[in-house]
């Protein structure tokens, strides 16, 4: 009896056990957008997030840091696969970008925009940068970037607890993109959910175990969000807020949120560049799927 009336919380979900999420990014792949829309999702949830950007900020151990952090939703922006693959039963979202545009957007932000104060190597990289040209700049990114491409190549594409997403799919319709991952996660609430029909009839129960039963749904029930939070989530966080009013495609080289668009590599790319990352990533691009 017991099994049973577990297996069923389990279906309707309601087990016992607290589920972990995680957001798996990279740098310069649209990581401070997720930041700022997971942490909007993360206060209607009422769930608690953590930002872990360099393994410093865990020791090493994702487990033990969510679990002494009492984290529900990781944000993990420098992701590196064997760290990740220490986690167990944390379902979770991974978002990649063209890497050729991961280069340029490092490019400028690394130039103008990105922080330094907890990263010397940058602030040095930066004074070289301001000393030499576009071309020469990007070549020398292509080096100092190279762990991003690196995490990327090494990124176990195929884990059944994770969904991957492209960038470039996710702003042709960004709400589109957060209800499959919302869904993907168990987080999106349907329209006479399941679990809200199963309210109603527990409301016309009574004794101890109902209640319990009641309660528990309830509370399951706001950790979900509706097509109308996703909306209002996503349009909050859209690249216009964020660019003080600029539309995607108008650039700013020295805002953090530059220009927001895909395939601007092609802007930028002289030869010697093609020549280059090809020599260096063109691995990198084909296991990724973008050449």
């Amino acid at each position: 009896m017991v099994t049973a009336i577990s297996d069923v919380f389990s279906l309707i979900g309601l087990s016992n056990k607290t589920q972990k999420y995680a957001f798996y990014g990279h740098h310069k792949c649209a990581t401070h957008f997720f930041t700022c829309l997971l942490k909007d999702a993360c206060r209607h949830l009422k769930l608690r997030p953590a930002i872990a950007y360099h393994p410093d900020v865990f020791q090493g151990n994702l487990p033990k840091f969510l679990m002494e952090k009492g984290v529900d939703f990781l944000l993990y922006t420098n992701s590196q696969i064997h760290h990740v693959k220490q986690l167990s039963g944390v379902r979770g979202f991974h978002v990649v970008r063209d890497p050729r545009d991961v280069l340029v957007s490092a490019y400028f932000s690394h130039l103008y925009s990105h922080p330094t104060t907890e990263w010397p190597e940058l602030a040095e990289h930066r004074e070289v940068l301001k000393k030499v040209s576009k071309t020469k700049g990007l070549l020398m990114e292509m080096e100092f970037s190279r762990f991003i491409f690196e995490d990327m190549f090494a990124w176990d594409y195929n884990q059944s607890q994770v969904l991957e997403l492209r960038w470039e799919d996710i702003i042709k319709d960004p709400e589109k993109a957060m209800i499959r991952i919302s869904k993907f996660l168990g987080l999106f609430k349907k329209q006479d959910s399941l679990g809200e029909l199963l309210v109603f009839f527990m409301m016309r129960l009574k004794g101890n175990f109902a209640q319990r039963i009641r309660s528990r749904l309830e509370n399951r029930l706001k950790r979900r969000l509706s097509v109308d939070d996703i909306t209002r989530i996503v349009w909050e966080n859209r690249f216009e807020a964020h660019a003080k009013g600029r539309s995607p495609g108008e650039e700013q080289k020295t805002s953090h949120y530059r220009k927001g668009v895909s395939g601007d590599w092609v802007n930028h790319f002289e030869e010697v560049h093609l020549l280059n990352f090809k020599e260096k990533y063109n691995h990198v691009l084909l296991k990724l799927g973008y050449e």
